[in-house]
């Protein structure tokens, strides 16, 4: 559940603990409504003790948003459930007959660790999206893939962004479809590992990208829109306009929605971008001396 990160405290969200954890070998899936967070669940353990994997998976949900909300919830079945996951099956196990060391000490073979998790989060790509095919055959419903493209098609604008505030997001969309502003969304589902060539191929016909960060690396900018712009490095892509909007739980509203689309055309029009764009931040604070 995320939460932003002290000081100063909050219960407030947004996603500063969870990209905190983003270099840790973690699979951090993040899901827009109470409904996808129990689907995921169900699917994270599939993921999580696959042999081929065998990752801790984090399903990332909006604190307060999304956890102190009210939403009807469709449950499964338990047999469904039971017949979708298979029986816990450890690959290594504490066994005095196979002994194995735990929380071993490494020295030289450090970097051969970590590849073996760098390859492990590659894989569990394709994993996300044959497991959520099969939820979508054993229960009807389709939670999965790495992103989901929302009217993307023909979309001069598109807007990039994680967690609930997608639901917003298209609704704006929504309306400014309806006046002829050709917007569309790409919600990121999987931060880690990173759809960089997926989010590439769903923009590649847009003008502009706006990515919007509920996070902020200081020092750096946007987490999310940092590894957009790495994934578009070499290629002929669109602008990206990084966004900071929604940070310690502060509203992002459609006019919200509508103000960084707004910032898109200005780009498009005047051939200018900033490296930063700090929405509905109060400016009595951040630019005191």
């Amino acid at each position: 559940m995320n939460r932003t990160v002290s000081a100063p405290i909050t219960i407030q969200p947004d996603h500063q603990d969870s990209m905190a954890l983003r270099d840790t070998g973690v699979i951090q899936i993040h899901v827009e409504n109470s409904q996808e967070a129990y689907a995921t669940h169900i699917q994270a353990f599939k993921l999580a003790e696959d042999h081929e994997i065998l990752l801790p998976v984090m399903v990332c949900m909006d604190g307060w948003l999304l956890t102190h909300s009210y939403e009807p919830i469709k449950l499964e079945d338990e047999a469904l459930i039971d017949r979708f996951l298979p029986p816990f099956i450890p690959k290594y196990r504490l066994d005095p007959k196979k002994p194995l060391t735990y929380g071993s000490y490494a020295d030289d073979e450090v970097q051969e660790f970590r590849l073996m998790m760098h390859f492990a989060m590659e894989r569990a790509k394709a994993k996300i999206e044959a497991i959520a095919n099969e939820y979508k055959e054993m229960f009807g419903d389709y939670f999965g893939g790495v992103i989901e493209e929302y009217k993307c098609g023909d979309a001069e604008v598109v807007l990039v962004a994680m967690g609930s505030v997608i639901g917003t997001i298209k609704d704006a969309v929504d309306e400014l479809r309806a006046n002829g502003t050709k917007v569309g969304v790409v919600k990121v589902r999987s931060y880690r590992p990173f759809p960089g060539n997926e989010i590439a191929g769903a923009v590649k016909n847009a003008k502009i990208v706006a990515v919007i960060d509920k996070s902020l690396s200081v020092g750096q900018g946007g987490p999310l829109a940092t590894d957009v712009k790495a994934a578009f490095y070499s290629k002929q892509m669109p602008p990206v306009l990084s966004c900071l909007a929604g940070m310690g739980g502060r509203d992002v509203r459609i006019d919200t929605v509508k103000a960084i689309v707004g910032k898109c055309e200005a780009v498009l029009e005047t051939g200018k971008i900033s490296d930063l764009e700090y929405i509905d931040f109060k400016p009595e604070y951040i630019f005191a001396s």
